[in-house]
């Protein structure tokens, strides 16, 4: 009998489950359907799109690989890419030599703010390119040729450690954002067409 009612029950939330997901216009409207697809897509979605956002910040890192210590200057300006305008930032060595960053204005932000105020002073870079050599040069710490420090190894260190991860912190926040209050929803229409089901 118990297993009788587990099984009753499993086949009333399956059956409402697809009722919602497959929007059946007598018994839920659109919206609800709507909801529930984007649930399922989005928490499918979701380990694919920080999968791919960690790439460029993958390889190997110090002490794998050693730092280049030079002074230059930290350039910010405009790229357009079709109909957008990106703020993009390059670090050009006193040699003349230029490496495109990863990152800009919002993440090198203490950088940005100081080349504003000083746009004809040098600063002192330490850093590497990601992806063995291939990919787009880390700011691992920066400072004024005095010595002020405008982002510290520690802080990039953090900053680099959270972006490399592809199902780490920045996974669970998007969840949190987007599946979780999908499914809230979600779950609340399917109880709702299961419950009609026993009246």
């Amino acid at each position: 009998m118990n297993i009788k009612f587990k099984s009753t029950f499993c086949e009333q939330w399956r059956r409402a489950f697809g009722i919602v997901l497959w929007g059946d216009p007598p018994e839920v409207s659109k919206w609800k359907s709507l909801f529930l697809t984007g649930a399922v897509v989005v928490t499918i979605g979701i380990p694919f799109v920080t999968f791919y956002q960690a790439m460029p910040y993958q390889g190997q890192i110090p002490p794998e690989t050693s730092y280049a210590k030079n002074f230059g200057k930290v350039i910010f300006e405009n790229e357009k890419r079709g109909f957008k305008n990106y703020i993009v930032a390059d670090f050009i060595r006193n040699d003349g030599r230029k490496f495109r960053l990863l990152g800009n204005s919002i993440n090198l932000s203490e950088i940005k703010e100081w080349v504003d105020r000083n746009p004809d002073k040098d600063i002192y870079v330490e850093g590497f390119s990601l992806r063995n050599g291939s990919g787009l040069f880390w700011i691992a710490f920066a400072s004024t040729k005095n010595g002020y420090v405008l982002v510290s190894r520690e802080k990039r260190s953090r900053s680099l450690a959270i972006r490399r991860e592809q199902f780490g912190p920045v996974m669970w926040w998007l969840y949190a954002c987007f599946a979780a209050p999908l499914w809230l929803l979600s779950l609340n229409n399917i109880r709702k067409v299961r419950n009609s089901m026993d009246s």
